[in-house]
């Protein structure tokens, strides 16, 4: 897992993953861009969903942790979290619309669908933690702007 993958996996508790909907977020975690896919995520591992329209370029892009074809991705993710002793899943509550939702509940399988604003906030609180490399290059910017975008 990159960096920021650890980051959310370390607000998740034992039993609990989050599954990542929003293309800003997908992005933001695996810098691929698709707008079809999903990323669950564990304190331990995560893997990222997607149909076979993207599943190639994934895997050119993202490297650190497994792409996986999909094309029913909520219930084979509920499947795959439930063996690994998943009994919680947080949703981006932003994210789902009314009928989505319904349609993940009847899915569940007996894991509890936490569909509030808990990812979002566990998320926010993630993408605030910076390790040095990120501070290093946001200090350069600020520094040197002229240099980030190639002006003399």
């Amino acid at each position: 897992m990159n960096h920021r993958l650890k980051a959310l996996a370390a607000t998740l508790r034992e039993g609990e993953a989050a599954l990542v909907l929003s293309e800003s977020n997908r992005f933001y975690y695996t810098r691929f861009a698709a707008d079809a896919g999903a990323l669950w995520v564990t304190s331990t591992e995560a893997a990222f969903l997607t149909d076979s329209r993207y599943t190639e370029a994934a895997c050119r892009v993202i490297r650190d942790i497994p792409v996986i074809e999909s094309d029913g991705f909520f219930a084979d993710t509920v499947k795959t979290l439930a063996k690994k002793g998943i009994r919680t899943l947080l949703l981006e509550d932003d994210t789902l619309t009314v009928a989505a939702r319904r349609r993940f509940m009847k899915q569940a399988n007996g894991v509890e669908l936490v569909t509030d604003s808990t990812l979002r906030r566990r998320i926010a609180e993630a993408r605030l933690k910076k390790d040095d490399r990120s501070v290093f290059v946001s200090v350069w910017l600020r520094r040197s702007p002229s240099r980030a975008f190639g002006i003399s």
